[in-house]
């Protein structure tokens, strides 16, 4: 039969493995979104860089009209 003193233990290592793991979800949570944040900025940029484009072939298509 475990003490007491034993089965605190086994508690406190419980909760030590249950921190440690969702500290670890925390951290891929936070690269995800960093990730995420990164894609995001660089489709905004190529969103912008087709729309000057496009911009720029209106206005050519213009001036040749």
């Amino acid at each position: 039969m475990e003490s007491a003193a034993d089965q605190l233990t086994v508690k406190k290592n419980t909760y030590i493995k249950t921190i440690s793991v969702a500290e670890d979800k925390l951290k891929k949570a936070k690269e995800a979104i960093r990730i995420s944040k990164e894609t995001q900025s660089i489709l905004e940029k190529k969103i912008a860089s087709q729309e000057a484009k496009l911009k720029e072939l209106e206005e050519l298509k213009a001036t040749i009209e």
